[in-house]
């Protein structure tokens, strides 16, 4: 298995053998694991770095989302209020013109 030990991985015979090798990049780094590149330090490190953007990324979209659509939820419910009160207005006009137009014709007929 590769990687048992820092810097040296178990052989089949129980010995311990240098894993000097290429890094993540292909540059050989000339130390002994992964653990201890500093290349590969940098590039984990930008790897988690890279991650945390794309998570404050994807926070940031969806508050705007959220943000946006609770607007529009608000302007529609104010859009509903508005209408339904204008609603109300004009039955209220039309029931006050019949009694306009009763009392009319009481007079006329008076």
């Amino acid at each position: 298995m590769r990687g048992d030990t820092c810097c040296g991985s178990n052989s089949d015979d129980g010995s311990v053998r240098n894993n000097a090798s290429a890094g993540p990049q292909g540059h050989f780094t000339g130390f002994k694991c992964r653990i201890h590149s500093p290349l590969w330090n940098v590039c984990a490190t930008r790897e988690q770095n890279r991650r945390y953007a794309l998570l404050v990324a994807i926070v940031l979209e969806l508050m705007i989302k959220f943000t946006n659509d609770s607007i529009d939820m608000f302007d529609r419910m104010i859009g509903s209020m508005f209408a339904k009160t204008a609603q109300v207005k004009a039955e209220r006009f039309h029931a006050g013109g019949k009694v306009i137009v009763e009392r009319m014709d009481l007079l006329a007929a008076g």
